[in-house]
């Protein structure tokens, strides 16, 4: 631990200035106990208006080692695993946007370099500091029925590698996992879109030891986003709105506190490899049973919307 994370200061860099790095950047700028130090991004002149001039921009990643703590990698995935490998390796800690790593493989390296490094690793999976679903989770007895939908309408820069598995429904596995805590005895995949070759649309259940059900509905062709989570049991049905504004602090904050605490060894809820390896065993799962079973929707968002609303309440 460097002389400036003893005294309650971590240095931090953003790698890549895209969508989601632009609110790594905010959130760092605006979190106590981190200092903005770099960020890189080849492209830094479209961004660097709203940037302070002590926060320096650089080409590429491997100038960071000497000047930095940690790292928070915002680029696409297929570049997580050599950008993170290389700075684990060399002592800096880092946070990977989900999806972590394109492969079992990839994600084994990372924690291989953190390892040797003595870096801490941790995954991106920002939904689980969602207030909203903490809510619901505290309401859930562990018994009943939970029904996600979460809608979003096409992004123009938004990756086009990433199917609706990494770019969406990862959230909802990833927080359904870590807040249940219950053996997840079967993954069924009833309704699916694909889109350029890429999956658009999902309706996937899975259903939990102690007949515990949790119903994800995604699509990214919806005319507007909409993302809603609803508890059902005997007694009540609950909504929450997951993307209710005024969250404060947000899910992002958050997380980046969560992570800042990780590395002073204080134990949070930040996401582990171990836990983004299972997620990533899931996603592989759903996407083998959408190859095998190639279940069609008529009318993509329109359709599964239709399916959600169907749904009848109780388990």
């Amino acid at each position: 631990m460097t002389g400036e994370e003893e005294a309650g200061e971590v240095r931090v860099a953003v790698i890549g200035a895209g969508r989601m790095g632009r609110l790594h950047i905010k959130t760092c700028l605006g979190a106590p106990n981190c200092r903005l130090v770099a960020i890189v991004d080849p492209q830094h002149p479209r961004h660097q208006a709203d940037v302070p001039k002590t926060v320096e921009w650089l080409d590429r990643a491997d100038q960071l080692p000497g000047q930095i703590d940690a790292a928070i990698i915002a680029t696409p995935p297929q570049t997580h695993a050599a950008l993170a490998t290389a700075l684990l390796a060399s002592g800096i800690h880092c946070l990977v946007e989900k999806p972590a790593t394109c492969s079992q493989r990839e994600l084994g390296a990372m924690q291989k370099a953190a390892e040797q490094g003595r870096a801490i690793l941790a995954i991106g999976h920002s939904e689980r500091f969602n207030l909203a679903i903490e809510l619901l989770l505290q309401n859930y007895a562990g018994r009943g029925r939970i029904a996600v939908k979460r809608f979003a309408p096409p992004v123009p820069d938004r990756s086009h590698d990433l199917d609706i598995v990494e770019d969406l429904l990862v959230h909802d596995i990833d927080w359904t996992l870590h807040g249940i805590k219950r053996n997840l005895l079967r993954v069924d995949v009833s309704d699916s879109q694909f889109q350029d070759g890429l999956l658009a649309a999902l309706a996937v259940r899975l259903k939990f030891e102690g007949e515990m059900l949790v119903d994800l509905f995604v699509s990214r062709q919806a005319e507007r986003r909409e993302r809603v989570a609803t508890l059902y049991t005997s007694s009540a049905t609950l909504s929450f709105d997951l993307d209710k504004a005024g969250q404060d602090p947000d899910p992002l904050t958050r997380q980046l506190s969560a992570f800042l605490a990780t590395i002073k060894g204080i134990p949070s809820a930040i996401a582990s490899p171990k836990e983004a390896a299972r997620v990533m065993r899931i996603t592989e799962l759903i996407r083998q049973k959408c190859r095998d079973e190639h279940p069609v929707l008529r009318n993509g968002a329109d359709a599964l919307s239709d399916l959600l609303r169907r749904a009848s309440p109780g388990p």
